[in-house]
């Protein structure tokens, strides 16, 4: 079988992303503002699960998790890392959620760090989530929107343009020979379009306003004197929903509406 471009990730995706400073405060973040959607004993979907950080953190909210993934490399990880909690793993691919076979009614439903960007449809799969969310339960999702200023400014200062607009447009993600993966980056008021039929918006917030993207952690997370402020300017910011569509994700949620 043919690895997938995030099944070649996994073994190192931890140690690349996970541990590193930026990644770890916008999972805290994250976790937040879970956090105030997450009852415990309520049983929540998560949809690109990668290596089950997420799962494990609101499993220990008190929540039965079921962790979903395209990636059988990434879904093992995560079953490991969170043995012993309320998380079942299964496969689920974005772009053909009806072939999994998860069977369950959610009261909500979450997903971080740009997984929906990977779902081809993203209005068939609204569709789906409706079919497994209740009426009044919640959704929400990271996303990486389309006008990220750190990326357009970093990579058009060195004189990468195409890189610097390549959110603009429909990508392909692809690691060796792996399939490619097509990305692309809604507005949140497209997303809202797309989800509208079943969810109506809730809020939309920033996501890493302030903070870089993941081509300059490295260089900002060496230099403590600029990496500090701006991890205090990301925090005076990141309740302002004006500001969402400028940074590198943004953090939205919606309700399940009565049908």
């Amino acid at each position: 079988m043919t690895q997938s471009a995030f099944d070649r990730l996994a073994p190192t995706y931890d140690a690349d992303f996970t541990a590193t400073p930026i990644a770890a405060y916008l999972r805290r973040v994250a976790h937040e503002r879970l956090a105030q959607l997450v009852q415990p004993g309520a049983r929540v979907l998560e949809l690109g699960c990668g290596t089950g950080e997420d799962a494990r953190a609101v499993a220990q909210m008190g929540a039965h998790v079921t962790a979903t993934d395209a990636s059988a490399a990434m879904l093992a990880i995560a079953a490991e890392k969170t043995r012993g909690l309320n998380v079942r793993v299964a496969h689920l691919d974005l772009n053909a959620p009806q072939a999994s076979n998860i069977g369950d009614t959610f009261d909500g439903v979450y997903s971080n760090f740009g997984a929906l960007n990977c779902a081809e449809d993203r209005a068939a799969l609204a569709a789906w989530l409706a079919r497994h969310v209740r009426a009044g339960g919640w959704a929400a999702f990271a996303v990486m929107g389309p006008f990220c200023l750190w990326e357009m400014l970093w990579h058009g200062a060195h004189g990468q343009f195409r890189t610097a607009t390549r959110r603009w447009q429909p990508s392909q993600f692809q690691i060796d020979d792996s399939p490619p993966v097509t990305v692309t980056c809604p507005t949140p008021r497209q997303l809202a379009r797309e989800f509208a039929p079943h969810f109506e918006r809730s809020s939309v917030r920033p996501f890493g306003l302030f903070v870089p993207h993941t081509a300059a952690y490295a260089v900002v997370e060496k230099r403590s004197w600029l990496l500090r402020p701006l991890l205090a300017l990301d925090t005076i910011t990141r309740e302002r929903s004006s500001f969402a569509p400028l940074g590198d994700h943004y953090w939205i949620t919606f309700r399940r509406r009565d049908e």
